[in-house]
This record gives C-alpha cells, sequence and structure tokens, in this order.
C-alpha cells in the first residue's frame, strides 16, 4: 500500500541523483518493478490509497492502459505483468482527467453501505 501524497513525485517514481547522475527508483516504481520478476500464479496488487491528483497520476496513465507500461523520467520502462493489478482508493475524484477516469474501472461503495463508517 502506498500513499502516494506522503512523498514528492520523484520519491515515488525516482529520480536521477545529482551527485552520481546514476537513476534511482522511487517506491511505487521499485515495488512495480519488483512485482514484475513473480512468477505469472502469484497475484500482486499495488494500492494507492489517496486521493488522486494531476501531480502525480499522470504518470501512471501509460501503466493503466492496454500497453501497461510504466514509463519513467529516465525513459526506462516497466513492462506490467498480467499478474499485476493496480488500484486506486480515493474519497473523491474532484482532480481526477479524463484520461485517467477512461483507463480505471470504478467501483462507487457508499459509506452507508459499508456499515462501519
Amino acid at each position: 500500500v502506498i500513499n502516494p501524497k506522503a512523498v514528492t513525485t520523484s520519491e515515488l517514481f525516482g529520480y536521477v541523483a545529482k551527485k552520481s547522475g546514476e537513476w534511482k527508483d522511487g517506491l511505487a516504481s521499485s515495488i512495480i518493478r519488483n512485482c514484475t520478476t513473480l512468477s505469472p500464479r502469484e497475484h500482486a496488487w499495488v494500492v494507492f490509497d489517496d486521493d488522486i491528483d494531476t501531480e502525480w497520476i499522470e504518470s501512471m496513465n501509460s501503466a493503466m492502459d492496454d500497453n501497461k507500461v510504466l514509463t519513467l523520467a529516465s525513459n526506462d520502462r516497466i513492462q506490467l505483468t498480467r499478474n499485476i493489478v493496480l488500484m486506486f482508493e480515493v474519497s473523491h475524484l474532484l482532480y481526477t482527467t479524463p484520461a485517467t477516469v477512461s483507463r480505471a474501472g470504478i467501483l462507487y461503495i457508499s459509506s452507508t453501505d459499508i456499515g462501519w463508517l
């Protein structure tokens, strides 16, 4: 489970280290890259738990479309396998673009239906 607003976009997807010039994976890119090494029989759910905003979600659009490729600022491309599921747990879609909404399956569950909120 990742809270994308608890870190910067660079910390989430990666950055080039100033001193060494080397690429450093971020939290999400590292987790997704590790998930691609699972056997086809193992399943991984990568959960982003906070509201979607354009600061970080635009980087996820290519991973959410039919190509299922996460493209990083380093031009590295991580091909998501069939056994990786991206899930976004949000309270609203106020800042979500049509491009993101069109790539996501959306399930709305009312707090009254849950019973414990």
